[in-house]
C-alpha cells in the first residue's frame, strides 16, 4: 500500500521512449490498430498468470452449478485495485466525479460508483464505502481510480489518497485486505453459520461488521446470482483463516471453492457492467489526464476485440450513459 499526496511514482516505468499515455498515443499511428493488435491486458480475466487464484479449483462446470444449487466462494483478494480517499474534502470530490447521486452515502450504504467523461461516455466503475470519520474506500475500476486520484491531486482538494494495487501491480507483495465473495442458493445459511452469534439482516447493497474465526470483517450484501450473497473483506493477514472458517461452515451445505474461470462468469450472470473502454482517449479535455497518466497503466494496455471494428476509437466507447442527465456536477 502507498501513499501519494503527488503523482505516484508507478509512473516512472514508462512504456517504450513515452512519459505518458499523451505521448504513447502521439507516437502511434492509429490507436485502434494498437489495442486491437499490440496490447497484452491489464486485466488477470484475460492474464490468468496475474492472480495467484487458480483458474479453476475443482473445474469451473462444479464451480458454476455451486451458485445455482449450493454455495460458491471465490477469493477476489488479488485482482481488484482499491484506492482510499480521506480528508474533509473527499465527499465533494466524490460527488463531483460520480454521476449518480450520493445523497444517501454514509457508514453502512455501499454504492456502485459511476463516472463518466464531459460527454457521459464512461470512464468505469467501482464499488463506493463510506468508512467513516471523511474515509472512503474505492475498489476495482483502475482507470475511475485514476480518474479520482487525478482530479484529487490536480483540483485542490483537502484529501489523501492511498493506493492498493492489485496484487501483479503491487510491490509490497501484500494487500490491505481480503476479499471473498459467497453465493448460492445456502449462502445464506452458511453466513449465518460462521458469524460469531449469527448472520445480521443485511439489505441489499448494505454493510455490516460481524465477527469470523475473531477477525472483524466488513460483509457486503451483494449477489450475482439472485440469492443472499455476501463479500467479506477484512485485514489481509487474517484472510486465510477467514476463509478456513467459511468453507469448513460451508461443507454440510455444499460450499464449492470457485476458481477465476467460473468467476468472471459470473458478470454476465448478473447483468454487472463490464470493463468497457475507458472514455478518456480522445477530447481536448481529457489531455491533462491523459498527461498525468502513465505510458505503462492499465489504460495503454487494455485489449479491443470483437466482430465490430472501426477506426474512430469513439465508437468504440461504451455509449450506455450518453443520454442518462447528470447530477449537476463535473463528471
Amino acid at each position: 500500500m502507498e501513499q501519494h499526496k503527488n503523482r505516484t511514482a508507478a509512473g516512472t516505468d514508462r512504456q517504450g521512449s513515452a512519459e505518458s499515455l499523451q505521448g504513447l498515443l502521439d507516437s502511434l499511428p492509429d490507436i485502434v490498430e494498437f489495442l486491437y493488435n499490440d496490447t497484452p491486458g491489464p486485466h488477470s480475466r484475460g492474464q490468468s498468470s496475474l492472480s495467484p487464484v487458480p483458474v479453476e479449483v475443482s473445474n469451473w462446470r462444479t464451480e458454476q452449478r455451486a451458485w445455482r444449487e449450493t454455495a460458491v466462494l471465490f477469493d477476489q483478494s488479488h485482482h481488484m485495485p482499491e484506492l482510499f480517499l480521506k480528508g474533509p474534502d473527499a465527499f465533494a470530490l466524490l460527488n463531483r466525479i460520480g454521476i449518480n447521486s450520493l445523497a444517501n452515502l454514509k457508514p453502512g450504504v455501499a454504492k456502485q460508483f459511476v463516472g463518466c467523461n464531459a460527454r457521459g461516455q464512461v470512464i468505469g466503475d467501482c464499488v463506493l464505502h463510506d468508512l467513516g470519520n471523511d474515509t472512503y474506500e474505492l475498489i476495482s475500476g483502475m482507470p475511475l481510480l485514476n480518474w479520482v486520484h487525478f482530479h484529487a491531486e490536480t483540483g485542490g482538494y483537502d484529501v489523501t489518497v492511498v493506493r492498493d494495487h492489485n496484487t501483479s501491480d503491487n510491490p509490497t507483495g501484500r494487500r490491505t485486505n481480503f476479499r471473498f465473495g459467497m453465493d448460492g442458493p445456502n449462502a445464506g445459511a452458511i453466513f449465518d453459520a460462521v458469524v460469531e452469534g449469527g448472520a445480521p439482516e443485511i439489505k441489499f447493497f448494505r454493510t455490516a461488521k460481524v465477527r469470523i474465526a475473531g477477525v472483524e470483517v466488513l460483509a457486503l450484501r451483494h449477489g450475482m446470482a439472485g440469492h443472499k450473497g455476501v463479500e467479506m473483506s477484512g485485514p489481509y493477514e487474517s484472510g486465510p483463516a477467514v476463509r478456513a472458517a467459511i468453507l469448513a461452515a460451508g461443507e454440510k451445505f455444499g460450499l464449492q471453492a470457485g476458481g477465476s474461470k467460473a468467476y468472471f462468469s459470473s458478470a454476465f450472470e448478473s447483468g454487472w457492467i463490464a470493463y468497457p473502454l475507458p472514455a478518456i482517449y480522445t477530447g481536448e479535455d481529457m489531455r491533462a489526464f491523459r498527461e498525468w497518466l502513465p505510458a505503462n497503466g492499465w489504460e495503454a494496455k487494455f485489449q479491443i476485440a470483437g466482430s465490430f471494428r472501426s477506426s474512430n476509437i469513439e465508437d468504440l466507447y461504451d455509449p450506455g450513459l450518453v443520454k442518462i442527465p447528470l447530477n449537476g456536477s463535473f463528471c
